[in-house]
């Protein structure tokens, strides 16, 4: 058999046979098999496919970046040491060696409606001393570095709880756990809200050499992973990926090969600007969400020089897709995808070359409007597309496109790019002397869930 582990000293685990059969495709094609395996405090992916014949087999961390835009990106994370215990944090049993995990479920009483979920005081999922978990993420909360689940969620049994585990008081400022009471079995008159406690044993696992250097690092630590061009993806370290939610994952676009100047190009790292969320990129607490993020310009270089740059930040779309995979043992793993993704892509589906224009409209400002910006001019060939990192999807944007050899008719404005919708059409006109010609433009949003108010 074979075997794989975290270090040369291990643990080791077996590799099972089972899930490395590679299958031929119809039509020639090739398909292979995809394989989830605990290891250690992290997860990796055992991949492999038949290349000219030959079976390859590839490990991998269970996190991967895709870049989707026309720019290579830079790829790093931050050390992130909060400063209060917004996180839950792992228990010793005092009648044993075992250690665990809580999570308190929380309700407050409305009349006329029930037990509903608190939007005040306690949120829906709490630690014991009430700091908000994500809906999304229980029961789903990755442990921190060097621990490992032994069991599922269960109800917590203790006493002076109703048969469901319900713990009952009149507000959260006198709640307490385990209840001391027996009337908090049940709803007096003046109890409005409730709790009651899910639990989880762990175990501790063993680390890497590399797995200790980075939870051993100091807050705002970048540590960085590589880089990754356009149209290909990227790994991120398995290290990495078990430190739970304290790495914030960070990109920027790497300056283009033709500049000149040292520096010239360079951008800061990147930033959430995505309206109505403060949610940051963190590896082992990762959801589906689609952000946009903005990079600022550098405006020094490397010695410290001024550089002669575009002031203007960079933006692009970061996407997060999970794939639940099932392993030998049928335990659950999600591979996650991440796309960058550029704000706005133009594709020339005629036969022709074209030019093209793209503004970007502030917002009106003190009852005068500003006149838009044109933040995109270029040609884009026949039945190619052209991208722009510079654009800023949150405001109004309009566009100009003009086949070779004809022109923008006088007096009709620019095509305005509907955002309100998830696809829509128009119609437009071009002239080239006497004739007209009539030309459609379709526009779709890649993430019809992400809303930005103009």
């Amino acid at each position: 058999g074979r075997y794989i582990g975290v270090s040369s000293n291990g643990p080791w685990k077996a590799i099972p046979e089972l899930f490395q059969e590679v299958r031929t495709g119809s039509g020639g094609s090739t398909s292979g098999s995809t394989l989830p395996m605990k290891l250690g405090a992290g997860n990796v992916i055992l991949e492999t496919h038949l290349d000219a014949g030959r079976k390859m087999e590839s490990f991998r961390s269970n996190v991967h970046i895709v870049n989707s835009t026309a720019s290579s990106f830079e790829v790093a994370v931050k050390r992130i040491v909060p400063d209060r215990h917004d996180i839950f944090e792992v228990e010793a049993d005092p009648q044993g060696d075992r250690f665990f995990v809580t999570v308190f479920e929380n309700q407050i009483f409305h009349v006329g409606e029930g037990w509903r979920q608190s939007r005040k005081d306690r949120r829906k999922y709490s630690t014991l001393f009430g700091n908000t978990l994500s809906d999304t993420s229980f029961p789903n909360l990755p442990l921190p570095l060097g621990w490992e689940w032994c069991d599922e969620w269960q109800l917590r049994r203790v006493s002076n709880v109703d048969k469901s585990g319900w713990c009952y008081f009149d507000s959260f400022d006198s709640f307490h756990y385990p209840p001391k009471s027996k009337g908090s079995r049940n709803r007096g008159l003046t109890d409005l809200v409730r709790s009651r406690c899910f639990i989880r044993y762990c175990k501790q696992a063993t680390l890497s050499d590399e797995e200790i250097a980075v939870v051993s690092s100091d807050s705002g630590t970048v540590i960085g992973i590589g880089s990754v061009k356009p149209g290909e993806s990227i790994a991120v370290s398995k290290n990495l990926c078990v430190v739970g939610g304290l790495l914030e994952l960070l990109m920027r676009p790497m300056p283009h090969p033709s500049s000149n100047a040292a520096g010239t190009g360079s951008y800061e790292w990147s930033v959430l600007v995505s309206s109505g969320s403060e949610k940051k990129l963190s590896l082992g607490s990762m959801e589906e969400m689609t952000q946009l993020m903005a990079c600022a310009p550098c405006n020094k270089d490397m010695t410290g020089d001024d550089l002669l740059f575009d002031p203007k930040p960079s933006l692009f779309f970061v996407h997060c897709e999970g794939v639940e995979l099932s392993d030998h043992s049928l335990e659950l793993m999600t591979d996650w995808k991440m796309t960058i993704s550029p704000p706005i892509t133009i594709e020339n589906d005629t036969d022709v070359q074209a030019n093209i224009s793209v503004w970007e409209h502030p917002k009106v400002s003190g009852g005068s409007a500003i006149l838009p910006e044109c933040k995109c001019k270029s040609t884009v060939d026949a039945h190619h597309s052209v991208q722009d990192l510079k654009i800023d999807p949150r405001r109004t944007i309009t566009m100009t496109f003009i086949p070779e050899g004809w022109s923008w008719p006088k007096g009709y404005g620019a095509i305005p790019v509907c955002q309100d919708s998830q696809r829509s059409q128009k119609i437009f006109p071009i002239v080239k002397d006497d004739l007209v010609l009539y030309l459609n433009v379709s526009c779709s949003k890649v993430y019809p869930n992400v809303n930005f108010p103009l």
